[in-house]
């Protein structure tokens, strides 16, 4: 018995080695298996690498069962009423697909925190593993913006629709993922875990320290580089509550805390000056009309949502945006005889679009006591969305802001057993949560970002990155020692 538990927890290791890789690859390479009217068969690297990771860990599952015991209960509720919401959803397949990919992130989350509680250098190993696997990624996000000004097609580079050039004048990179929103999103943990490394803890990440910085730099360059303007306010957000938290006036923990905490702000603006100066480049090669200052003003000018323009005069008479035309696949924008970008600047129309999606969410969810308690159940928000308004087009759309898909879908009692879980996991280490910043900003920074982008595939590092960053408290587990 004790060779078999043995063996187990090698794989299991073996496996959390490629934890941190594996969840970068949200989207690209996709195996596709075809599609409904409401929903696409798709299967992404991330999403098959959990359900090897749970299929293996279930030989191991009576120890896993005797660990948790009765604190299992606040975690089985929520996927068990998600699930139930599958009778009244009038989209019973994306229900049942969606309550089976939660039960496995949750199943998954929970065995990855005992494995941790009993390998607590494990934990760390796979921190640095997580900033490499960032690097990595990041240096193809870059790659990615070159190749496209360099005219390579989008379907070699893997940009998504709306990133390539001719958007605003450069392109913003969304790596493995769907979107540049969730390839920022990616990048908050391992920018906010190397910043804080670097400044506050003694063992270094990388041996070298003038190393780190440059890494440090280069991943929060890389985040501002995908114009995500979600994944950014929630980095600044980490961020201030990190320095707020570690203030060198405050005591922390009984010590006051190291007056190196400003050192936050110069490294925090070399990463977004390094990445603005890239647009700009990037603008000025491109074969658009485009100029390096023209590029730098056009992303200050999104990232301040039109509060902020430098632009030139021309730039600020300029419509918003020019109307879509239908291309094939593999045309790329320089073969197009118009060298305009399509944006000016702010692209209001988007962030109209989502508040849109939002405001009409919000309104079904209230539009009866059934849907107020219940919701519409899992899986429907494009089909009532699409009920609601006619001209959004597909009934694939979700609402792209989590907590309002979750009061749309699940009602309320969906949305308080969510906030049970979110309980249930800080009860686990509440001291720890409290005396650790990284965690404390990291978690907050994601519960932001929630607001800005909904869907369970391609966020599945949302729920299991912070795993990385909480220090076990309670009593550890003990099943490697029968």
């Amino acid at each position: 018995m004790k060779k078999s538990v043995s063996r187990i927890n090698k794989l299991l290791t073996v496996l959390l080695y490629f934890f941190p890789l594996a969840l970068f690859f949200s989207y690209h390479p996709v195996i596709s298996l075809g599609s409904s009217e409401t929903m696409n068969f798709e299967f992404s690297i991330a999403e098959i690498y959990l359900l090897i990771f749970a299929l293996t860990s279930l030989a191991d599952l009576k120890n896993f069962f005797k660990y948790y015991g009765k604190r299992l209960i606040p975690f089985v509720l929520f996927p068990l009423y998600a699930g139930l919401s599958a009778i009244w959803s009038p989209n019973h397949l994306r229900a049942v697909f969606t309550t089976g990919l939660l039960g496995i992130l949750i199943y998954v989350a929970l065995e990855i925190n005992l494995i941790f509680r009993q390998n607590d250098s494990l934990k760390n190993t796979l921190r640095r593993y997580l900033v490499q696997a960032a690097v990595i990624i990041s240096a193809f996000c870059w790659l990615q913006c070159l190749l496209d000004v360099l005219g390579v097609p989008r379907t070699s580079t893997g940009l998504c629709e709306g990133c390539v050039y001719d958007a605003f004048g450069f392109p913003h990179p969304n790596g493995f993922a769907i979107e540049p929103q969730f390839m920022g999103n990616l990048l908050l943990v391992p920018a906010l875990l190397s910043i804080y490394n670097l400044i506050y803890e003694e063992k270094l990440l990388f041996k070298k320290k003038y190393l780190q910085t440059i890494i440090t730099i280069f991943l929060i360059a890389t985040l501002f580089l995908t114009m995500s303007r979600g994944a950014i306010y929630a980095f600044g957000i980490g961020l201030a509550i990190i320095f707020i938290l570690r203030f060198p006036v405050i005591k922390y923990n009984g010590k006051k805390s190291n007056k190196t905490t400003w050192l936050l702000i110069p490294i925090t603006l070399a990463g977004f000056l390094i990445s603005l100066t890239t647009q700009g480049a990037l603008a000025q090669v491109s074969p658009t009309k485009d100029t390096f200052w023209t590029g730098v003003t056009k992303t200050i000018h999104q990232l301040s949502l039109g509060k902020v323009d430098l632009r030139p005069t021309e730039l600020k008479n300029q419509p918003e945006e020019k109307p879509e035309e239908t291309k094939p696949e593999t045309e790329t924008p320089a073969q197009s005889e118009d060298t305009s970008s399509k944006f000016s600047g702010y692209v209001e129309q988007s962030t109209a679009f989502r508040s849109q999606l939002t405001k009409d969410a919000l309104d079904i969810w209230n539009d009866s006591p059934k849907n107020l308690l219940f919701g519409t159940g899992l899986g429907s928000a494009g089909i009532k969305l699409l009920e609601k308004d006619s001209e959004l087009g597909t009934p694939k759309e979700i609402v792209q802001n989590q907590y309002a898909s979750t009061l749309l879908e699940l009602g309320l009692v969906g949305l308080i057993l969510a906030v049970v879980i979110f309980a249930a996991t800080l009860a686990f280490g509440l001291s720890d949560f409290s005396k650790n910043p990284l965690l404390i900003g990291a978690s907050a920074a994601f519960l932001v970002s929630l607001f800005f982008f909904g869907g369970l595939p391609n966020a599945l590092h949302v729920y299991l990155f912070p795993l990385l960053l909480a220090n076990p408290t309670i009593q550890r587990a003990s099943r490697h020692k029968e």
